[in-house]
């Protein structure tokens, strides 16, 4: 009985020390103790003539996971940052996340294949619209297909996210209150009824928002919001909102993750 007591009184301090530290309802994970960088790709591509400010190379890609396996960083998902923050999932010493925007073909074909080489994890925010149950080509972009977001999801390397109904800006007089929950609704419903339940983050489409968009969001259930660094401010700190970085052709991502830290700091001290 005595061993019982001790026991039950040493998970009592330690859920008031993760109370006391993190909040079981905080809103920013970035304003607690659990920092992880968010970083973020969008197309990759084989031929490296065609990489920009929004493509990488496939070598670069892999390149990058190398770089982060030498220098002790641990890929994770969304909900492990969460859970963290809420005392239920212990992060690894340096934790990251890896974003890819836009749900494009080259995920399955390039960055999949380099994931389950590695055994990393990464997560993938679709647009519905242009997701199909074969690949759907959108002007000259080729977009991932239902059964093969299923077989990464099934793989627990990949989670699957939300980029938007479309690809529209969710900001201006287009998108009313009611339209932005309609979409986002619709998409959810779409997204889960080939994949199952997921948790639901949602990526902003062009990366636009404003506080209206942030609090209708949320209202949904959203459990996590995505916005670039260098909008951060503190008009976001009542909502579910995690920042992050671009990785660009040129980007070291070592040096990406110092300049995240550092924006970081500068926008929350």
């Amino acid at each position: 009985m005595k061993k019982i007591k001790i026991i039950f009184m040493s998970l009592l301090i330690i859920m008031i020390n993760c109370q006391i530290i993190y909040g079981f309802t905080a809103k920013n994970p970035y304003t607690e103790k659990c920092i992880c960088p968010v970083l973020t790709y969008h197309d990759v591509r084989l031929d490296d003539s065609y990489t920009n400010d929004w493509t990488v190379s496939a070598e670069k890609f892999e390149n990058d996971i190398k770089q982060l396996i030498e220098n002790g960083y641990t890929p994770i998902f969304t909900k492990d940052l969460i859970n963290a923050i809420n005392c239920q999932f212990e992060l690894p010493e340096k934790p990251v996340i890896l974003q890819f925007d836009d749900g494009y073909q080259s995920f399955f074909n390039i960055v999949y294949p380099i994931l389950y080489k590695y055994n990393i994890k990464a997560e993938v925010y679709i647009i519905t619209d242009y997701t199909k149950d074969i690949p759907f080509v959108n002007n000259t972009d080729a977009f991932l297909s239902w059964p093969q977001l299923k077989v990464m999801s099934d793989s627990g390397l990949v989670y699957i996210g939300l980029h938007g109904k479309t690809h529209q800006t969710v900001i201006g007089s287009d998108f009313t209150k009611e339209k932005l929950q309609s979409d986002i609704n619709l998409a959810w419903n779409e997204i889960e009824s080939h994949l199952g339940p997921q948790p639901h983050y949602y990526v902003y489409p062009n990366g636009l928002f404003n506080s209206e968009t942030l609090k209708n969001i949320d209202n949904l259930g959203t459990q996590m919001q995505f916005i670039w660094v260098w909008y951060l401010s503190y008009n976001v700190k009542n909502y579910n909102v995690l920042p992050r970085a671009n990785i660009d052709k040129n980007n070291d991502i070592i040096s990406t993750i110092d300049y995240f830290n550092s924006a970081l700091k500068l926008k929350i001290r």
